[in-house]
């Protein structure tokens, strides 16, 4: 009886043991927190508010804009200070260098942009960097264009039937067929003829992914969990895309490219040294490729769903832009839409005022301290994970007035310039900041100018937004202009 009731004892004390140990570091970081519970973290929390958002909105009413949480056993530091922003990602930079990778991820892709470590990223970024240059931006221009004009089509039918657009599955088809033809350099007709198998594979990969993560990080072992998590879920997604891309390198390779398509991987197989040998192997731009599409399908989409929403609420906004829009192809006609697009000022506004809004990645951008060190009084033992959290920053109330409320205006004149410079950064900020940021800029903003020389957005009857956030299934209706 005694040796059962012992027995008992020790394997409850070694369950709580090894739900708790990790938690440990968290005395060490000398800021506040929530407590966590064994296994699972603060996860209880964001059932508690209802979601991560309005979890971290809380935690900031307590705790400020440093402080410790955990999903599942891993604890993290979020930060949503500038200056201390400023600080990690500029000045102290060498100590985190390396992006937290939660999913660990099979070869070729760990040596992707934005999975590569170290020396390996140093030079993959310094070799791709040419790539998004203003000048090699203004060559896809062609290949967004072509895409556009598809979706125009679909959005005339919608107007002269009357029909509903589901915005996000709209967006998601046309940028993903642009990312197709940028990052793969295939020439498809996605928008018209989906093909089932990408868009199977996609959406097995982006579905409930983060809460998935979420789990599996709470379990016993969960590095063994999340070992296995990328193995079951990941992997399929990225051997598929690594299987295209290499299927066209080689094709490249064996009948060579014509000249005059200037797609992302024409520019990576054609980056060479100064001895002519090519700076990236096949599976690191095949890495690069696969980054690219999961980088910027999910991003770039919900962006232009929840743009449109936001033109369709507010149509006095959609005024001003349409008047700017149309005021700037009548006075410039003859002008390349690349440049043109650039000048639009309130344009540029509506731009970052949605990026405010639409920034999905609360905790996924986030740093690997590699140096035990102490910044602004925050101590960070090496290992620990740090995540620079956009979505307060974006919502910071003593940086901007009514920060849930929607206004272009905040980003131009005094209002802009009385702001810390590190407050809004929604491609992050610098070394490793996103490098593909020129070229999301170029699809959302050349995408909306073009719908908007064509259409009037209005919100569809079946849209619902009673406390007035964004919804999250967007369905609107479009009207000619002309």
């Amino acid at each position: 009886m005694w040796l059962i009731l012992a027995t008992i004892i020790v394997l409850i004390i070694s369950l709580y043991w090894f739900g708790t140990y990790k938690y440990s570091v968290i005395k060490s970081f000398n800021i506040p927190g929530s407590t966590p519970w064994p296994y699972v973290g603060n996860i209880p929390d964001i059932l508690k508010y209802g979601g991560i958002k309005n979890m971290l909105l809380e935690y900031r009413k307590r705790y400020g804009n440093v402080f410790h949480f955990s999903i599942g056993q891993s604890p993290m530091v979020v930060v949503a200070d500038p200056e201390l922003v400023k600080l990690i990602t500029v000045k102290d930079f060498d100590k985190f260098r390396n992006r937290h990778i939660s999913i660990k991820l099979p070869p070729p892709n760990n040596s992707g942009i934005g999975a590569a470590v170290d020396d390996q990223w140093k030079r993959i970024r310094s070799t791709l960097t040419p790539t998004f240059s203003a000048s090699k931006m203004k060559q896809m221009v062609s290949l967004i264009d072509e895409s556009c004009q598809v979706l125009i089509g679909k959005f005339r039918e919608a107007a002269d039937t009357g029909r509903t657009i589901k915005a996000s599955s709209c967006y998601q088809q046309y940028i993903l067929e642009v990312l197709l033809k940028t990052a793969f350099g295939m020439e498809v007709d996605f928008q018209n003829n989906p093909n089932e198998k990408i868009v199977t594979t996609v959406r097995s990969s982006f579905e409930s992914r983060q809460y998935l993560d979420m789990f599996f990080k709470s379990l016993p072992f969960s590095s063994l969990a999340m070992k296995l998590f990328s193995q079951v879920l990941v992997k399929k997604f990225f051997s598929f895309f690594n299987g295209i891309a290499m299927q066209i390198i080689q094709q490249r390779k064996e009948k060579g490219v014509d000249a005059g398509r200037k797609d992302l991987m024409y520019l990576m197989m054609n980056t060479v040294d100064n001895e002519g040998e090519r700076k990236l192997t096949d599976d690191e731009i095949s890495a690069q490729s696969v980054t690219f599409l999961t980088a910027g399908l999910h991003t770039t989409s919900t962006f232009l769903s929840i743009a449109s929403y936001w033109l369709a609420h507010y149509p006095e906004i959609q005024d001003k832009l349409i008047e700017e829009i149309d005021a700037a192809f009548a006075a410039n006609p003859e002008k390349p839409i690349y440049d043109l697009i650039h000048e639009l000022e309130y344009l540029d506004c509506f731009f970052n005022e949605t990026l405010r809004f639409s920034m999905a990645a609360e905790l996924q951008i986030s740093r690997h301290c590699s140096q035990t060190c102490t910044i602004n009084g925050v101590h960070f033992p090496r290992g620990t994970v740090v995540v620079l959290c956009y979505f307060l920053l974006h919502n910071d109330p003593d940086a901007w007035e009514e920060p849930f409320k929607f206004d272009p205006e905040r980003h131009r004149g005094p209002v802009k310039e009385k702001r810390h410079p590190y407050q809004f950064h929604p491609f992050g900020v610098g070394p490793r900041s996103c490098i593909g940021m020129r070229l999301a800029q170029l699809e959302g903003k050349l995408t909306l100018v073009r719908l908007l020389r064509e259409f009037r957005f209005a919100l569809a009857p079946e849209t619902k937004h009673p406390d007035g956030s964004i919804p999250k299934v967007v369905e609107i209706r479009v009207e000619n202009r002309h």
